[in-house]
């Protein structure tokens, strides 16, 4: 049986798109202490997304789906060793 994967939904209506990304990865870093496997955005706001993330480089591995509205961000919740290896690999400044 293939397990779900979980997410956190971060909202913020308001400013840049790319702010809401940096205040979630934040949020989640100081809840979960790493980084989410993936994130979801809106298709129309990918770019911005992979642009906030590392300049056009994907870090982390963003995705799209119609479901998440303009404004959310879908992080993926990391288990384990999983969240412990990409904490030591990704060098994200947020």
């Amino acid at each position: 049986m293939k397990r779900l994967t979980k997410f956190e939904v971060h909202r913020n209506g308001y400013g840049q798109f790319g702010e809401t990304v940096k205040n979630a990865l934040t949020e989640y870093r100081q809840r979960h202490g790493g980084l989410p496997s993936m994130i979801i955005v809106n298709p129309k706001q990918e770019e911005i997304a992979i642009m906030t993330l590392g300049g056009g480089q994907k870090l982390i591995a963003v995705r799209s789906n119609n479901g998440c509205l303009q404004g959310e961000v879908w992080l993926a919740l990391a288990n384990g060793k999983k969240a412990e290896l990409q904490q030591a690999k990704l060098d994200l400044e947020v």
